[in-house]
């Protein structure tokens, strides 16, 4: 997209939050490029003064050669101290702390014989630290009110500098509530005859001055910082501004949609770029939100006129000794294609029809509706079952361009003589039981209802006996899965059938679809499923 274009949509509101974004990170960016520049500066700075420190305290050491005698520590003849102050000598390091700043210590190993214990961090006079070292003298020139013995030197520090010989670490305090950063540079010290530690000899360097600079530094800058973001959020919150009432009239508008109120009118916004796409999205999703609301209260009716179409007066027949019947369907969506019948021919014939639009939802339910009718139909009229479904096969073939089929089973019991005359097109075949036996019915089946125009069914006949039940049924009974993608098969269905024999036919029916919404184990339904069952009395 060229920049004319870009900027013809009307994209302002975007390129100015894009470059106050942009200017942010580039701000952000250079301060953490000068920081790390100060820290770099800052660390080059403080290693040379500590090695400066360094080398003063390796060419002191150098130069003499240090020795305990009579409890006190000597360089050469020069005798450092024994931890008291008055034999204290502070000459040797003052003239470096003179120059540099740097502060000097002598620290002597001793024994802890005849001396006190210092168990925290209190000074007492012949006290003494863990580590077995005592100051014996420095280079702060200070009349201490205190003797030197039990001036602190953790243990920790003490066994790290003998082990490594010279150590460097810092540490900070406070003088009078102001915060002291120092560094200390400690070297061991050895008896030339023994070649024992005897001494550690200490500079400590404050880094006060060159850190306040470091940290007036960072402060301006901060301070720069703020500003600039101040200005920015503010430029940010006057453009936000200007978008604010669109905004609330967005939220204001979908919120009566969440309500299921609908507007009559379109949602009208400024026309600023991204809010206009918004605006545009808005009144789509309503337009499409109106058409599912209508076509889903269509179906709702569809679906309450397509339940009403399948019988389910069951107690019309209750008193009747020579059968019982009951049947339920359940569709995979608001309309099916599946649908079952019954009815009294006359006094001695019940009529059952089962059958199984291809397809699902509206299509199939319309076929569904055309396809009972006609059945129905041609049965009052006095038709032979077989020549039922051949006009009705003929109907639908000649009227039909969705290439929709129909499998289908019709029956005719006669409550006498338990003769069921039947033909089948296509359908599943149903399960006959009684208290011996349970199978399939092995009929003869036709070709599927709207296939072949000019097929010619057969009429089928099977002799039930007192107390035998069939069972219809879509093949949306074997073919339900569950979430395993597995099938609940043929085998499965006459398992179940067979465990449950001696239910009525309603009992049946209604254990079957338990059966089924277990074994499908929260699984959705793909087909419609509907059975169908009849006893013979």
């Amino acid at each position: 997209m060229s920049l004319k274009s870009y900027l013809s949509k009307k994209n302002y509101f975007t390129i100015i939050i894009s470059l106050l974004v942009a200017c942010v990170i580039s701000l952000f960016f250079v301060g953490y490029l000068l920081f790390n520049a100060i820290e770099i500066q800052e660390k080059k700075l403080f290693s040379i003064l500590e090695d400066s420190d360094l080398r003063f305290l390796r060419e002191t050491i150098g130069k003499a050669k240090y020795y305990i005698k009579d409890g006190c520590l000597y360089v050469g003849k020069i005798c450092l101290g024994d931890g008291s102050k008055e034999k204290a000598n502070q000459d040797l390091f003052k003239n470096y702390t003179k120059i540099t700043g740097v502060n000097c210590f002598v620290y002597m190993r001793c024994s802890d014989e005849g001396l006190g214990w210092c168990k925290d961090s209190t000074e007492i006079e012949g006290g003494y630290n863990e580590a077995h070292y005592i100051c014996v003298c420095d280079s702060m020139g200070q009349d201490l009110d205190k003797s030197y013995v039990g001036k602190k030197f953790s243990k920790e520090r003490a066994e790290i500098i003998e082990k490594k010989g010279t150590f460097s670490f810092p540490y900070d305090y406070l003088d009078n509530g102001k915060l002291v950063k120092r560094v200390m540079r400690a070297n061991a010290v050895k008896d030339l005859a023994t070649n024992k530690i005897i001494a550690i000899v200490t500079v400590t360097r404050t880094f006060n001055d060159e850190q306040i600079a470091i940290e007036r530094i960072i402060i301006h800058f901060a301070f720069a910082v703020l500003i600039i973001v101040i200005i920015i959020a503010a430029s940010l919150a006057g453009l936000v501004s200007l978008h604010t009432n669109n905004i609330r009239k967005t939220v204001k508008y979908i919120s009566k949609i969440d309500k299921g109120s609908f507007p009559n009118e379109p949602l009208k916004l400024s026309d600023y770029g991204t809010l206009k796409d918004v605006e545009e999205a808005v009144n789509s999703m309503v337009d499409s939100l109106k058409y599912n609301k209508r076509v889903s209260e269509e179906l709702e009716l569809a679906k309450g006129i397509q339940t009403n179409m399948i019988p389910k007066d069951f107690d019309k027949y209750s008193n009747r000794k020579e059968f019982s019947i009951y049947g339920e369907m359940h569709t995979a969506k608001e309309v099916g294609g599946d649908f079952y019948d019954f009815f009294m021919l006359d006094n001695k014939h019940l009529v059952t029809v089962i059958a199984d639009v291809s397809g699902k939802g509206v299509p199939a339910a319309m076929l569904m509706a055309v396809a009972k009718t006609l059945i129905r139909s041609y049965v009052f009229m006095g038709l032979n079952i077989d020549e039922v479904f051949n006009k009705t096969n003929k109907l639908i073939c000649g009227n039909d361009e969705t290439n929709m089929f129909i499998t289908a089973c019709i029956g005719v019991l006669n409550l006498k003589t338990g003769i069921l005359k039947y033909v089948n097109a296509g359908h599943n075949h149903p399960l006959l039981f009684n208290d011996n036996s349970i199978d399939y019915v092995d009929m003869k089946t036709g070709v599927v209802l709207g296939v072949i125009e000019d097929y010619q069914y057969k009429i089928g006949e099977l002799q039930m006996k007192p107390g035998d039940k069939l069972l219809m049924y879509t093949d949306g009974v074997t073919e339900c899965k569950n979430d395993k993608s597995e099938f609940f098969g043929d085998i499965g269905f006459k398992n179940f059938v067979n465990k449950n024999n001696d239910k009525e036919p309603k009992e049946l029916i209604q254990a079957a679809y338990d059966e089924l919404k277990t074994f499908a184990n929260g699984a959705e339904q793909s087909d419609d499923i509907t059975l169908l069952c009849v006893k013979y009395k």
